[in-house]
């Protein structure tokens, strides 16, 4: 998808259809599932895996807030989003201001807070909205059947992927917290889970009995013993280890 920032922006001809990219992430999903639990982590189904684990999600586009991955050009210029560099969302100037004082601008904090505060009805009423919260504002160019701007493009994406893991990755859930083995985790049969209701999916397996929601750590050494590790490296030994802040590249694999 193109940097957007306005409601009339378009895609170009080499934007993949967002019912397209769907049904490519539900086929590598399905895939995944069959072939790879424990020995590949896909950034995609790690982020859609940690609202159904207890765990915040890592990656600023699924997060209800962003703002606090800053970007710093050459000519010392500070934005808080490389996506939206521009004089509108110019924060300020290194050459001027210290780091520090630049990353406590409101206007870091009140970019951030938009990307939840500007959601359409839609997508706070959507099932789907704890998985991505609407995603990256850059994608938030189209309008929904109530005339309400600010719809992401990938929206029928990610309801296609989400509705069809959401079962799947609750079973992944529950096996990691059994303190099972990755390598050991066996899709059901039928892996499609369409049907799947995720809000009372996160719901139940948060109140069973054994499976206590945990809360991510923000950074490396937080969050206690039971905690998730952010930064663990990933083996089929460590079953909570595919829950870590990935880097900008599209997967791992365990040596």
């Amino acid at each position: 998808v193109p940097l957007a920032g306005d409601a009339t922006a378009a895609v170009s001809e080499a934007t993949a259809p967002a019912e397209a990219t769907g049904a490519f992430l539900c086929r590598v999903f399905d895939r995944w599932l069959a072939e790879d639990v424990g020995r590949l982590v896909i950034q995609t189904f790690d982020e859609a895996l940690r609202p159904i684990h207890g765990a915040e999600h890592a990656l600023c586009v699924h997060r209800e807030t962003c703002g606090d991955v800053a970007v710093l050009e050459r000519d010392g210029s500070f934005y808080a989003c490389d996506h939206f560099v521009d004089a509108a969302h110019r924060v300020g100037n290194v050459r001027e201001r210290s780091l520090a004082d630049l990353a406590a601008d409101p206007l870091m904090r009140s970019f951030g807070e938009a990307k939840r505060s500007s959601l359409p009805r839609m997508c706070r009423e959507c099932e789907f909205l704890t998985f991505c919260n609407g995603g990256c504002p850059k994608d938030r160019f189209l309008t929904t059947s109530e005339g309400e701007g600010g719809l992401n493009y990938l929206c029928p994406a990610y309801r296609a992927f989400f509705g069809h893991a959401a079962g799947e990755l609750g079973r992944l859930s529950a096996h990691m917290k059994a303190g099972r083995r990755l390598r050991d985790f066996r899709p059901a049969a039928r892996s499609v889970c369409r049907g799947a209701r995720p809000s009372k999916l996160i719901r139940r397996l948060r109140t069973e009995p054994g499976t206590k929601a945990r809360t991510a750590a923000r950074g490396a050494g937080q969050g206690g013993g039971e905690g998730l590790r952010p930064a663990a490296r990933f083996t089929s030994d460590a079953a909570d280890a595919i829950l870590w802040p990935l880097s900008t590249c599209t997967c791992r694999r365990s040596r």
